[in-house]
This record gives C-alpha cells, structure tokens and sequence, in this order.
C-alpha cells in the first residue's frame, strides 16, 4: 500500500466539522504533519454539528416528506400558510405565526449565513433580519438544481445562528402546497444541534526567513457525502506537497493548513488562523481546493501576482497536469486576496461544466481519485511553490 493509498482511507469518509470522524480525520493528518514539519500547531475552536431525522408537511392527511435545513432548530407545530416569492413581497407579508412557503427570486440562490466573516450582502442580511423579526412558526423553501454544488434541491438556509425553524423541497411540489393557502397545516422539522469543539491544525516547515508562504486546502466535508473531491483531493496533495518538501530548505517559512470548517457556516478554523498571523507577514498564498477531477488539468488562477505572472506562466506551462486559468471566487484564499496578498488558487479545469454536479452529494466518492493524477498534480505545485520562493 503506498503512503497516498492510506492517507486515501484515512481521510476520505465522511467528516463534518466537529464530528467523531472529523476528529479523527484531525488526528491523522496531526500525525502524518509531524513527521516532515518543525512544528505542528493544533488551535482549538468551538463549532457545532447537527442531527436530522425524517421530516414531513400533512396537506388533509397526505403526509409529504420535507428535508430539515442544516444547522435547523427543530420544530413540530401547526400553523397557516403564507407565501413570498419576492423580496419586495417579504418586506410587507405579515407572517407572524404562520408557516411561510418560500420560492421564486428568494430561493434563486442559497442565503449566506448571518454574519459570516468573509462574505454577508446586505440583501441577504434583510432577509435574514425580515423573517427573525416577523417571528413566523416555521419557513419551507422550495428550490431546485443549486449553481454552486450538485445538490438538487438544495438548501435556503445553512445557518447554525438563525433562529426560524427551516426546511426545503423540490420546487415541483410548490402547486400544491399554493393550492393549501391561507389554510392550517402541521408540519415537523426533525433537526436539532449538538454543541462541538474541533482543532485547526497548522504544520510549519521553517526557512531561511520568517516570511510566510500560506499553502492552504479545506479537510472537512458536508454531512452526508465523503467529499472526496470536495475537498479530499486538495487535502491529499497538501499532504503530498509536504512530503515531497521533506529535506528541501525553502527561503520563505512555510505553512501547511487543512482548514477545518469550510463546509459550515461559522469558519471557525479559518478564523482562528487568521488570529494566529496578524502578527506575522504573509507572503504568498496558495489554495487548494477540488482539484484532480477525473482526467481535467488543476487550473491556478491568479491574484495579485502581475509581478510575477510571468514566471508562474512559465512554470505551469512546462507542467503537463497545470493551466491558468479565470480568478475563481468561491473559496478559502478569498480572505487573503481582499488584503492584497500575492495568492493562487487551485481548482479543477472546467469545474462548473461537470464537478460541480458531485460536490455536497453522495456521489463524491473515494472512486472519483485516480492516484496518479494526484501524485503528479502534488509534484507539478512543489515544483511552482519552489519557484515562487525562490522569486
């Protein structure tokens, strides 16, 4: 069994932060850290995770299954519906004890959660604050096929700090459930929340300087699925990555991070890391995140480098497993590129066109890796990160 083999079965199950398995998962990768890093930090933080059970609505006695938000509070109840499908019909709808069905231009898109460090429009915050305000019993949204994971339908609300009970359905459902209007309907979200603690780790491999270079890839999973290429691949190359440094003295210090909790709603690894480097200069940021996807090169995206766009153009073009590509948004070196840090992002070619429909679904298992694909894509962004130290 190679050594990527086994980090294959040790990390690749499901692992939601703050689990049993996520603290596993944390405890290997500790393990596997201490063996080619100077230091290994692991920085405690406080998050939450979550149970659900069988949920329904009863529309004159047919009972219909519901799926509880993420994060959800519980609710068994009996209340009349109402509806909004606007944010200019939310403003005015008069929702106090009624269950409020919820579709159209609202669940466009999933609502952030409230107050989330990195990312929180103002539009959604009215939402949030509308609804929490209006005190209804509870919300049901109907949604289909979601823009940013495979999950169809998806959830309006993953939010652990919103306080209105929350559940989803397919959108084909919303012609019935319109023709109960203004009617009395019991309906009960089997959710509830589970105070947690987790660790973020962070190995060192010390330089000639304190500079730091941040090489960074989310380790947790959605409930639900072994997220082996969200982001399992990326945590498998880090690993690699840090390996195949073993021995190599870089110019710069280097941070090795498996962020834990970017699959939640409160980023508490992420924070706690962040608290970690106010003090310290951060030079260069590289992420990774859901690369290595069946036969599609790592597309590295830039920001913040024109200084150095022509040598990174340079380095990936002799790597037959790397392309540049479109600044791509959605991820863990976001906080980094706001501040005007040098930073690169790692994802796979075309994501939106295919992997995007695995990721948050059962469907993102263990059998989506190819080994080799891994091992080269490790090598080819040792052979960049080299040259961005050496820059």
């Amino acid at each position: 069994m190679t050594q990527l083999t086994k980090h294959i079965e040790a990390i690749i199950k499901e692992r939601a932060c703050g689990s049993e398995t996520n603290n596993e998962v944390v405890h290997y990768i500790k393990q596997q850290m201490e063996k080619t890093s100077d230091l290994v930090d692991s920085l405690p933080f406080d998050c939450m995770t979550w149970k659900k059970e069988y949920s329904y609505v009863n529309l004159d006695g047919e009972e219909l299954e519901i799926f509880a938000s993420p994060f959800s509070k519980g609710v068994q109840t009996t209340g009349k519906l109402c509806s909004v499908s606007t944010i200019e019909e939310l403003r005015v709808c008069d929702m106090e004890n009624c269950i409020v069905l919820v579709y159209g231009d609202l669940t466009a898109n999933p609502i952030s959660a409230k107050d989330y460090p990195f990312y929180y429009p103002d539009e959604h915050k009215e939402i949030n604050d509308i609804f929490e305000s209006r005190k209804p019993k509870a919300i049901l949204a109907f949604t289909g096929q979601a823009s940013n994971c495979g999950l169809n339908p998806f959830p309006l609300f993953e939010d652990g700090n919103f306080e209105i009970p929350s559940a989803y359905i397919e959108e084909s459902k919303l012609p019935l459930f319109l023709r109960h209007l203004n009617k009395s309907v019991e309906i009960e979200i089997n959710s509830q929340r589970l105070p947690a603690t987790s660790s973020q780790l962070v190995a060192t491999k010390k330089g000639n300087k304190d500079d730091l270079i941040v090489v960074c890839a989310h380790m947790d999973s959605k409930d639900d699925t072994d997220g082996a290429i969200d982001n399992g691949s990326g945590t498998l190359v880090l690993l690699r990555m840090l390996e195949l440094l073993d021995g190599i003295l870089t110019s710069h210090t280097i941070q090795f991070v498996p962020y834990n909790s970017e699959e939640t709603y409160h980023a508490g690894g992420e924070l706690v890391h962040l608290e970690q480097l106010k003090d310290k200069k951060v030079s260069y940021v590289l992420n990774i995140d859901t690369p290595c996807f069946k036969n599609n090169k790592s597309q590295i995206s830039l920001f913040n480098m024109d200084n150095h766009s022509k040598m990174i153009k340079d380095v990936v073009s002799k790597e037959k497993q790397l392309c540049i590509g479109e600044p791509w948004y959605a991820g863990d070196h976001m906080p980094f590129a706001m501040q005007g840090i040098p930073t690169l992002a790692v994802i796979v070619e075309d994501f939106n066109k295919e992997g995007v429909f695995y990721t948050h679904t059962k469907r993102d298992g263990k059998e989506l890796l190819d080994e080799q694909i891994i091992e080269e894509v490790s090598a080819s962004l040792v052979n960049l990160l080299l040259a961005i130290d050496n820059h």
